[in-house]
């Protein structure tokens, strides 16, 4: 899952490592968290970033995209934000590492590179509230 959404900062700094791992939801879409950084694959899109906790709260910041964005560059790659908003002729927002326009990407509706969600973990299932959506997890392969 590729977070999109709100631009709020955390007021602590903590990385809970007990959601350390690779994740998958029942439609298939997987999360891997290790440390600070995460990678996820959302239908066929996919990103990474870093996160942070605090108490239930996940703050993440997704800094790159995987996929071919740039005619001109066919081969898929990650991309930085900054990378994506000059081929989509957007502005890049500096102060807050961000964009939050609509694309005419068919793989995304709109974006914002950053996103405070709450998280909860019981036995081996992780549920991420991002957008007052609920998506369940299942632990998989460390």
């Amino acid at each position: 899952m590729v977070f999109m959404s709100g631009t709020s900062v955390l007021s602590c700094d903590e990385i809970n490592n007990t959601i350390n791992g690779t994740w998958v939801s029942e439609d298939g879409n997987e999360m891997i968290f290790n440390n600070g950084n995460y990678v996820s694959s959302t239908n066929n899109l996919n990103g990474k970033g870093t996160y942070t906790t605090c108490g239930d709260k996940i703050y993440i910041l997704t800094t790159h995209l995987y996929g071919t964005f740039n005619i001109e560059e066919p081969d898929s790659r990650w991309y930085t934000i900054k990378e994506l908003a000059a081929i989509w002729g957007y502005d890049y927002d500096y102060e807050n590492n961000s964009l939050t326009y609509t694309f005419e990407d068919d793989r995304i509706d709109s974006i914002n590179f950053k996103v405070i969600g709450s998280y909860f973990v019981n036995d081996n299932n992780l549920t991420l509230v991002i957008l007052n959506e609920s998506i369940i997890y299942t632990k998989g392969i460390n």
